[in-house]
């Protein structure tokens, strides 16, 4: 039974230059209407947001006194209310994980428009030899692959759980080495 799918269909994506936390807001908030008038016309349907973000928008910038998350509450006069994305030692290795397991699942739907997105899939390593941080092979993949899997960890933590179960069950069951003396 399926309990949760991610079907994505927009992104905005900005790597290698710099976009205020406002501007990359107003962006955004413009997708964001777009899609509620497009349900709305064609479907009938409401749209409910969650914002999902690094548990970093949280901190308060020296600069402005304000966190990134509390900026773009203001701008989007509460429209974006982020939320923080679960984060832990090696959680880039599960968010991998379950990325690859929604999608052979079935579970996970990108469309064809969303070209970074796309790129991105190709750049992800299942089980680096190197740092937790390298699951992502390129830094300009790292944006995308963040902004998919923050709301797949947050939104799915029975599949997080179950997929650690099985990794689990599956060390336990794996023959150990026998060592006979001669």
């Amino acid at each position: 039974r399926i309990i949760v799918a991610f079907n994505i269909l927009d992104e905005l994506v900005v790597v290698r230059q710099f976009v205020s936390v406002e501007d990359f807001v107003m962006a955004a908030v413009a997708k964001m209407m777009h899609w509620e008038k497009w349900q709305k016309t064609r479907h009938n349907i409401t749209l409910q947001w969650r914002h999902w973000s690094d548990t970093s928008a949280f901190d308060k910038r020296a600069s402005s006194n304000r966190s990134d998350a509390a900026i773009a509450y203001a701008v989007s006069q509460g429209k974006v209310a982020l939320q923080g994305a679960p984060k832990y030692r090696d959680s880039n290795r599960d968010k991998v994980n379950l990325v690859w397991q929604f999608l052979h699942g079935k579970r996970l739907h990108v469309s064809a428009q969303l070209f970074k997105t796309r790129a991105m899939f190709a750049m992800l390593r299942a089980d680096p030899k190197s740092a937790a941080s390298r699951y992502v092979k390129r830094d300009d993949h790292k944006h995308p692959f963040d902004s998919l899997s923050y709301p797949i960890m947050a939104e799915a933590p029975m599949d997080m759980f179950k997929n650690a179960e099985v990794d689990m069950a599956a060390k336990e069951a794996s023959p150990r080495p026998v060592f006979a003396g001669i």
